[in-house]
């Protein structure tokens, strides 16, 4: 909603649903969703302002801030300082549950009571306060707290593995902030979703809808770094030394092979920079030996730095940088940015007939079908508009 990376629909489509989901938690009286809702705005916002403001003092105070206000709603919800407000009966129930499952936890430490066994088992670990409190009768089959669960039922080899999971995630969310503080929608909405997920599961039973959250996200949020990321040590594979082993003189395709390796990540981790790097070098090099060669790369090189720019493909989106790119590569004959050129120039943003025509003629001289229809149709619809600026030339 707040990045313009996405479209106005999208953007306004969040903007409709936001208020109604606040709105819909409200109503239902969950106050642990409005504690995460506020977590998720606050961590949001703390984004932002990495992305605005470059002054570390500003953001770690802003942290500081937000640790201290959960401070507080966690001390409030223990009937403890300012926000006591916050405090339900249900959470004195849920430490009942709790204490129970600490119980369990330290008397089956290594291997647990057995997956969904807690409820066999709660009446047995319950206090005697706990029993008194809502009648021996109520019972639970679960801690109300995730990390509780996995301790009681699976013993300490599945927490500690648990939580090396968790380790990787905000290992990988870590080296992700700290490569760019450009704001990412994209890693920003994994993030804080997986953060909420964790504190809520600190209060909550291990519901699957959102159990499976807890692995799914993490695991994104590991593979987005393994995908981004160029390791601090790696050895090229075979195939990249070889390539740079060639003579560079005679030929552009080895710096070109070894962009498009790291390109697509064919045999080495993908990165664009890398890509970029010897993409340009392809473009920028002055060779007369062989001609053909030349060309050939050199336009495919451009059509691939377009399209990254373009599509912003782990670079800051620029369409204009993108444009120029793909026309220059056009000019040199390559078919595919023609074609993407002329899909660009189609839709209702950068609509221009002119072009559109012109990128088409292109495409249906070099045999694609497809071309050769369109100009019909645009022929029959509208033959006056279309002779003026195709100016009746027959295809070469």
């Amino acid at each position: 909603m707040i990045s313009n990376k996405y479209s106005k629909v999208y953007r306004i489509i969040a903007a409709v649903y936001l208020p109604v989901a606040l709105f819909d938690i409200y109503k239902s009286h969950a106050q642990q969703g409005l504690v995460v809702a506020a977590l998720s705005i606050g961590l949001i916002g703390y984004f932002l302002l990495k992305e605005k403001v470059k002054s570390a003092a500003v953001r770690y105070g802003y942290l500081g801030l937000g640790v201290a206000v959960g401070l507080l709603a966690l001390f409030g919800t223990l009937q403890k300082g300012p926000f006591t407000f916050l405090h339900k009966a249900s959470v004195t129930y849920r430490g009942d549950y709790w204490h129970a499952g600490i119980k369990l936890f330290f008397k089956h430490f290594w291997f647990g009571v057995g997956p969904d066994s807690y409820g066999d088992w709660y009446r047995a670990s319950r206090t005697l306060a706990a029993t008194v409190r809502r009648g021996p009768s109520t019972v639970s089959n679960a801690a109300h707290n995730v990390f509780l669960d996995i301790a009681a039922t699976s013993g300490i080899f599945a927490l500690l593995a648990y939580f090396a999971v968790i380790f990787l995630g905000f290992r990988a969310a870590y080296r992700i902030t700290k490569r760019s503080n450009e704001f990412n929608p994209l890693f920003v909405g994994t993030f804080v979703a997986w953060v909420g997920y964790l504190i809520q599961s600190a209060i909550s039973i291990n519901n699957i809808a959102l159990a499976i959250w807890g692995w799914v996200l993490p695991g994104f949020l590991i593979a987005m770094d393994r995908w981004a990321s160029e390791p601090k040590e790696v050895k090229e594979v075979k195939a990249v030394k070889k390539i740079k082993s060639a003579k560079q003189n005679k030929s552009l395709g080895p710096l070109f092979n070894i962009g498009n390796l790291y390109f697509n990540g064919w045999g080495v981790r993908r990165n664009i920079k890398k890509a970029l790097y010897y993409f340009n070098l392809v473009i920028s090099r002055k060779i007369i030996f062989p001609p053909e060669q030349k060309v050939k790369w050199k336009e495919l090189a451009l059509f691939l730095i377009g399209k990254t720019y373009f599509d912003g493909t782990f670079v800051k989106r620029n369409k204009i940088k993108g444009l120029n790119f793909y026309q220059k590569a056009a000019k040199l004959g390559n078919i595919n940015a023609a074609s993407t050129l002329e899909s660009i120039y189609s839709n209702k943003e950068n609509y221009n007939l002119k072009k559109k025509i012109f990128y088409l003629k292109q495409c249906a001289n070099a045999g694609l079908s497809y071309a050769h229809a369109e100009l019909a149709l645009l022929a029959g619809n509208d033959k006056k508009l279309f002779l003026k600026h195709f100016k009746n030339k027959p295809l070469s």
